[in-house]
């Protein structure tokens, strides 16, 4: 931990959809860009990707291999269900597939976050109503081109940039060939309609496991921050978000999410 991680200041705490609007209002006007990630226990769950979820064995290949596995995998048996052909093996079809990967709830780098605040206070609250509400929710806070001024520190070029699917910076991340160690952010593959409802935006990881709250400075001054949702109030604020029109239906625009819609609408 570093000493800015040390003596960060106590998160803002809200207690109502209005406190939270102000708040990332406020955030929003006072940087260039604000990305958001929703969480249902704020001091439950670190801030890593699904394959660094998984225990190391300690060696210093291990998630580097297990990835190429996963991979090479899915290559092998998921053309008999694709309705296309998968991303040719280059640089940028390889970045494609973890995208597809992701999709489909396979292990990868990627972290999702948001553009839009209220699609993390749903996923956030979504969330809490179905664990045990005993706990505060949260949505973290990031700034995306901070973080990368950081993580592609002397990169040749655009450095300081939220970088696309097919950046040249990109290729030192792709599977096999992870030259960085920091999380780096970027833009999507928009290849399902739940991301461009969701406006999905990623953090992809480097060869470093560490969860990103432990490799960033948390707090105002930081590339992260976080925003507590108080346990005693986070029932009504989904209920005042639910009224706003940040329904199941509209997060998740297929069938799956109009069956929650219904669901909390009749009191499950």
């Amino acid at each position: 931990m570093t000493d800015a991680q040390k003596n960060t200041p106590e998160p803002e705490r809200i207690t109502s959809l209005a406190e939270y609007a102000q708040l990332v209002s406020d955030k929003a006007s006072a940087e260039d860009r604000v990305w958001f990630r929703g969480t249902s226990a704020a001091d439950a769950y670190p801030l890593t990707p699904s394959l660094y979820r998984r225990p190391s064995d300690g060696t210093p290949t291990f998630y580097a291999d297990l990835e190429g596995s996963l991979v090479d995998t899915f290559r092998h048996r998921s053309p008999p269900f694709m309705t296309g052909p998968l991303p040719a093996a280059t640089p940028e079809g390889d970045l494609e597939t973890l995208f597809i990967m992701q999709h489909y709830g396979l292990p990868t780098r990627l972290l999702d976050w948001t553009e839009n605040p209220f699609v993390a206070l749903y996923f956030a609250l979504v969330k809490w109503r179905r664990s045990l509400p005993l706990s505060d929710a949260g949505v973290w806070t990031l700034n995306p081109k901070r973080l990368n001024q950081v993580s592609l520190m002397g990169m040749s070029k655009d450095s300081d940039i939220i970088l696309s699917p097919n950046h040249s910076n990109l290729r030192a991340y792709r599977p096999g060939h992870i030259e960085r160690e920091k999380p780096v952010a970027m833009y999507g593959v928009h290849n399902s309609k739940r991301i461009v409802a969701q406006r999905g935006v990623f953090v992809l990881f480097g060869s470093a496991p560490d969860p990103m709250d432990a490799q960033e400075a948390v707090g105002p001054d930081g590339v992260l921050d976080k925003i507590i949702i108080d346990k005693d109030s986070a029932a009504a604020i989904f209920s005042a978000l639910f009224r706003m029109g940040f329904t199941d239906s509209v997060v998740f625009p297929d069938l799956d999410g109009l069956a929650r819609e219904v669901s909390y609408q009749h009191g499950y």
